[in-house]
């Protein structure tokens, strides 16, 4: 059999026939059956993706790893082992490609053939499909730089991997958030990416009300993963001579980011962080943090981020509050 272009890994989970139908054929339009690999794994899912399959096993190499488990992560890694396209891409079930954008990367990758990953924007969208932003690639051309800086686009949707790059790595199956910021992480630590980035977005990540496996519950978790994997990644680049200015204040600007972002749930927690933040990057400062917290920069950041602590508890008060009453809808957030 002929190895595909591409091959696109979509876990699917839950009663969501047609958002995976939408997913599917955002995949294959505009290609050759011979040119794409629909590698799907049913996770803990109803039976309705069987009918997809018929509809369009005439259309794609279709490939189906069932998984009983409703684990995304382990899902990824087994249709990951099982991808033979030249390139491969991760899509959730309930986002979609934007075609004829999604074929410009795989122009640019086979333009030169020594690229291991091009790289979009994402266009993020409501359940009527209408724009609501777009989250941009950071203004760099070092894809080490494009992963440390909080600016990043950790969705796997943004991006186009060689596939035996991305099989070097393999999903983390060691941690339970954050897995693709965590993949992208790992992926910077054990190679000296060769990376193209596009102007216009390639994807759209798909805002709704409907199942899901993923919850705000785990941002703190996933922070604390996240800032593990800084600092280690940090320590591998100074290693290896590989720590460009550029890359050593994307790392400090990330870190800073998370402790911001964790201290007002977790404020004794963030502040040991911000504490070994400032023993490894002495100048740095939040640019997150109002400056007349600090005096404009004289004083102790961490200061700053406990002075905003009593305000923030009333905040989040506030929000518990309107989320029990109001019964909010959930907002997937990066």
């Amino acid at each position: 059999m002929v190895r595909p272009l591409i091959s696109v890994i979509i876990p699917t989970h839950g009663p969501r026939a047609a958002l995976l139908s939408r997913a599917i054929k955002s995949a294959i339009d505009g290609l050759s059956k011979e040119d794409v690999e629909i590698v799907l794994i049913p996770n803990g899912a109803g039976p309705g993706w069987r009918d997809i399959c018929s509809e369009y096993a005439d259309m794609c190499q279709l490939v189906v790893v069932e998984q009983e488990q409703a684990d995304r992560n382990l899902a990824r890694a087994k249709g990951l082992s099982v991808a033979r396209g030249r390139y491969v891409r991760f899509l959730d079930d309930d986002d979609y490609l934007i075609p004829s954008q999604a074929a410009k990367q795989y122009d640019a990758l086979l333009s030169e053939p020594t690229l291991d990953v091009c790289s979009s924007p994402v266009s993020i969208v409501d359940s009527d499909g209408v724009v609501i932003s777009t989250r941009e690639l950071p203004n760099t051309n070092d894809f080490v730089t494009s992963i440390l800086l909080p600016s990043r686009i950790p969705l796997f949707l943004a991006h186009v991997f060689k596939t035996e790059t991305a099989k070097s790595v393999g999903m983390p199956l060691d941690v339970k958030r954050a897995e693709d910021a965590v993949f992208l992480l790992r992926l910077c630590r054990l190679h000296e990416i060769r990376w193209v980035s596009l102007t216009h977005p390639a994807a759209a990540w798909y805002q709704h009300q409907t199942g899901r496996i993923s919850s705000h519950k785990g941002f703190q978790i996933g922070r604390k993963i996240i800032a593990a994997e800084l600092f280690e990644l940090f320590r591998h680049l100074q290693s290896k001579s590989q720590l460009t200015s550029e890359r050593r204040n994307a790392t400090a600007d990330a870190l800073w980011e998370c402790v911001h972002k964790g201290f007002p749930r977790q404020p004794w927690y963030w502040s040991m962080i911000g504490k070994e933040v400032l023993q490894t990057f002495p100048n740095s400062k939040p640019s997150q943090l109002p400056k007349m917290l600090t005096l404009n920069g004289h004083l102790n950041p961490l200061i700053g981020e406990w002075g905003l602590v009593p305000i923030w508890q009333i905040i989040l008060a506030y929000r518990a509050l309107k989320s029990t009453i109001f019964k909010d809808g959930y907002k997937r957030i990066v």
